[in-house]
Parts: C-alpha cells; structure tokens; sequence
C-alpha cells in the first residue's frame, strides 16, 4: 500500500476539503478493500462535510462507513461511538445505547462513550474519567 495516497487524504481532510478527501480514502480502498481504519475516515471526512453542508444523506452515509469499519474491526470503538452519536441524534436510542456499550467494552476509558448514554432517557446517569480512543 502506498502511504502517500492516505497522507494525501489526511492532508485534504486537514484542510477541510471533506470531498476531496473522501475520495482519497476510497481510492485507497481500491487498493485494499480491507485497509484498517479507511472506513472510518471516510466517515469522519461524510460527518464534517454534513456538519459544514447540512447534509443529512452524507450523515447516512457516513453511518454506512462506520458499519462497514466494525465489520472489518469489531474493536473499532471510535466507529461504535460515531455510530452511537448518529442515531442518539436521531432519537434513534436503542440503537444508540448498543453502540456507545460497544465503544464502551472495547476501550473503557473512552469518556465521550460514558457521557453518551447519560443523554438519553435510559441510560445511566454517571460518568468516568478518559479520552478518546487511541
């Protein structure tokens, strides 16, 4: 795998240029269907465009990605959490409730993951110390 065609994605994203940098990381799943982490870059990069754009398909479809990034890694707690997010947005709760104990079972001192559930109506109501996942 060629490293420069993700650096050029992380460079894009960097930049704010979401489409652009998208596009790199799926160019790098033409080389590597499997390649750790791309799918949730490319759900990251759909979820900033959403955000700068008001988009609710690249949501959707950004949400695919991080699917896609927890078959490939069912460990991946930042795609769990970004899929946790998306649906406690839509009121979806369940759904996000499942997600954010996935983030939670895969790195404990994830916080954002504690403090998530605590949003919804049935989830618990403390918190722990942590950061993001590595």
């Amino acid at each position: 795998m060629d490293s420069s065609v993700v650096a050029a994605a992380e460079a894009e994203e960097a930049e704010g240029a979401t489409d652009a940098a998208a596009g790199e990381y799926r160019e790098v799943l033409k080389i590597d269907p499997n390649h750790p982490n791309i799918h949730f870059r490319i759900g990251r990069t759909l979820l900033a465009g959403a955000q700068a754009k008001g988009d609710g398909a690249d949501v959707i479809e950004a949400a695919t990605e991080f699917e896609q990034e927890l078959q490939l890694d069912p460990s991946n707690a930042n795609a769990a959490y970004e899929l946790a997010e998306i649906h406690r947005k839509a009121g979806q709760l369940e759904d996000a409730q499942k997600y954010f104990e996935i983030a939670v079972a895969n790195y404990p001192n994830f916080e954002e993951a504690h403090v998530g559930p605590a949003a919804t109506p049935d989830g618990p109501s403390e918190t722990c110390g942590g950061s993001a996942a590595p």
